[in-house]
């Protein structure tokens, strides 16, 4: 099979991936006092971190002749109302019938940081570490291939649209500044993902 080929599916494949967050809502009447778990009372100051959360991530699957599986949760905490850091972790499993089966477990974690510039734009930057078998070890016999860390720093931004008061759509276009041919899967340093916020 040709590799430029798989690169082509794997691109594909992330640009339809579509990542999803979850608001929480906020009460309806706020207390100024409220009650933990123990029975302790809580201040609203207290609970606001835990009302700025949200949770979600990226999830996407692709089966037949190029088995791609991706689930990589998020958690966001609004910092303000233009400021938002992030924590994730990422799992990602492919098998190339092609290649007589390889297949491929790819872990690892990422934090980002994303700041609204207009009620349409936005910046984002993310540092993202992956455990993965490099793409130039497919054709090596099993016993010598190794694992390694790639590193990946994405500098980017974007674009939100309203979805009718439900939540807003997002296009994300990054740019992977440390882009290593020999250790990626992707094909290129850029990065194109679609999301949705509720």
């Amino acid at each position: 099979m040709n590799m430029k080929f798989f690169y082509l599916v794997l691109l594909n494949l992330s640009i339809l991936t579509v990542s999803a967050q979850y608001n929480r809502f906020e009460d309806p009447e706020p207390s100024k006092e409220k009650m933990d778990k123990a029975g302790d009372k809580k201040t609203d100051k207290d609970s606001n971190f835990w009302n700025n959360l949200q949770y979600g991530g990226i999830f996407g699957a692709a089966l037949g002749n190029v088995t791609f599986i991706e689930a990589s949760p998020r958690v966001f905490a609004n910092i303000t109302e233009k400021d938002v850091l992030g924590i994730g972790s990422t799992y990602i499993y492919y098998n190339l019938r092609a290649l007589n089966n390889f297949s491929n477990s790819i872990y690892g974690g990422q934090v980002f940081y994303s700041r609204v510039i207009t009620e349409t734009f936005f910046l984002h930057t993310e540092m993202e570490m992956l455990n993965l078998l490099p793409a130039n070890q497919f054709n090596l016999a099993p016993e010598v291939r190794q694992r390694e860390w790639a590193p990946g720093f994405y500098l980017g931004g974007g674009i939100r649209r309203k979805i009718d008061g439900m939540g807003f759509l997002y296009f994300y276009g990054l740019y992977n500044l440390l882009y290593d041919k020999n250790l990626s899967i992707q094909p290129s340093p850029w990065l194109i993902r679609v999301g949705v916020a509720f």
